[in-house]
C-alpha cells in the first residue's frame, strides 16, 4: 500500500490513462453510460474543487451553471450554423462571464450567507429553464444535434465516455498545474487567512472571482457535451440534487486533492448504478457512504492516503540505525 502510494505522478497519470483507454474491454455498456455521467461530474467537480478547496468559498449553484451551458450550447446549435464543438465553449465562456459578474457580487459574502446566495441563484436559474417559452418550457429542448468528429457522430457511450473523461483528464491536469503555481498558492493562502494573504499582496476578491468564473467554465462545459450526447435537455436534470452530488463529490474525494475528484465521482456516481436496480434507494446509499467517510476520514479519501502516506514517509524504516545520544565532549 506504502509503495502504491508513493508512485510519482506520471506513474498515477499512466494509471490513469491506462484505465480510461482499457475501459470498453472490461466494462459493458451500462458501465460505459455511468462513467460517461462520472466523466461529466467529475469535470464540474474539479471545478468545484478549485473553488471550495484551494480557495475556501462555497457554493451550491454548480447546477446551474451546468443548466446554462446544456441550454446555451443547444439553443446555439439549434438556431445558427455554429458546430456543436464551437457553440460548447462559446456558451461556457458566456457561462464563465455571467458567473465572474455574479461573483464580483456575491463573493462578498461569506459562510452560509454565500452557500445560501449561491442556492438561490440554482433555483432562479431551474425555475426559468422550466418555465421561459425559448428554453422549452417544462418539455425541455429536444433534437439537439450531436458532436461530430471526422464526419461521425458522437452518439455512442463508448464514443461519448473517451470524450468526457478526456476533457476531465485536461481539466485535471489544469487543476494540478495551477495548484503548484503562484496563483495556487494564492488561493490557497486566502483560503487559510483572507486578511493575512491580503497582507502578502493578494487581490483577495478578484481572486475569488476569476476560480469561481473558472468554476462556472468547466461546469458550463460539461452541460454542453451532456446536451449534446443526449440530445435532449429539461429542467429535471439540473435540480439542486446535481449542486448538492457534485459537491459530495468533492467533499467525499477529499477538498483540495484534485485527484479526490477522480475518487469521488466513481464512488458517488458508478457504485450507486451497479449496486442499485432501482433509484429509490439511492438516498439511502450516498447517506450510508457520507456517514462512513466522514466518520472514518474526516479530510476525505484523497485527503486521508496522501496523510497516510506522508506518515509512512516520515516513520524510520526497518533497519535503520537508532540515532545515538550525543556524548558530552570532555566526560570521563
Amino acid at each position: 500500500m506504502q509503495k502504491i502510494l508513493a508512485l510519482r505522478p506520471m506513474a498515477w497519470w499512466a494509471l490513469f490513462i491506462a484505465a480510461v483507454l482499457t475501459a470498453p474491454l472490461w466494462a459493458n455498456d451500462s458501465l460505459i453510460l455511468l462513467l460517461v455521467l462520472a466523466g461529466l461530474y467529475g469535470i464540474t467537480a474539479v471545478g468545484l474543487d478549485m473553488l471550495i478547496g484551494y480557495a475556501g468559498q462555497i457554493s451550491f449553484g454548480q447546477a446551474g451553471f451546468i443548466a446554462m451551458g446544456a441550454y446555451g450550447s443547444a439553443l446555439l446549435s439549434m438556431n445558427t450554423d455554429l458546430a456543436p464543438w464551437l457553440t460548447i465553449p462559446l456558451a461556457a465562456i458566456i457561462v464563465a462571464l455571467c458567473a465572474w459578474v455574479m461573483g464580483a457580487i456575491i463573493l462578498r459574502l461569506k459562510g452560509h450567507y454565500l452557500a445560501m446566495a449561491t442556492f438561490a441563484f440554482g433555483q432562479v436559474v431551474f425555475l426559468l429553464v422550466g418555465t421561459l417559452e425559448v428554453t422549452g418550457g417544462a418539455s425541455g429542448l429536444y433534437g439537439i444535434p450531436p458532436l461530430s468528429l471526422f464526419g461521425t457522430d458522437i452518439v455512442t457511450p463508448t464514443q461519448a465516455f473517451f470524450l468526457a473523461w478526456l476533457i476531465f483528464a485536461v481539466c485535471l491536469f489544469a487543476a494540478l498545474r495551477i495548484k503548484d503555481s503562484r496563483v495556487g498558492r494564492a488561493l490557497l493562502a486566502l483560503r487559510y487567512d483572507e486578511t493575512a494573504a491580503s497582507a502578502c499582496g493578494v487581490n483577495v476578491h478578484l481572486m475569488k472571482t476569476h476560480v469561481f468564473a473558472l468554476s462556472a467554465l468547466m461546469a458550463g462545459i460539461a452541460g454542453g457535451i451532456f446536451a449534446h450526447y443526449f440530445s435532449v435537455v429539461s429542467a429535471d436534470s439540473f435540480t439542486v440534487h446535481l449542486s448538492i452530488l457534485v459537491m459530495a463529490i468533492v467533499v467525499v474525494g477529499g477538498m483540495g486533492t484534485a485527484w479526490g475528484t477522480v475518487i469521488g465521482t466513481l464512488l458517488l456516481t458508478v457504485v450507486p448504478g451497479l449496486l442499485l436496480t432501482s433509484t429509490r434507494y439511492n438516498g439511502l446509499l450516498y447517506g450510508v457512504i457520507y456517514i462512513a467517510v466522514f466518520l472514518l476520514f474526516p479530510q476525505g479519501i484523497a485527503g486521508a492516503l496522501t496523510q497516510f502516506r506522508d506518515s509512512a514517509r516520515a516513520s524510520p524504516k526497518k533497519g535503520d540505525a537508532a540515532p545515538s545520544a550525543p556524548v558530552a565532549s570532555g566526560q570521563p
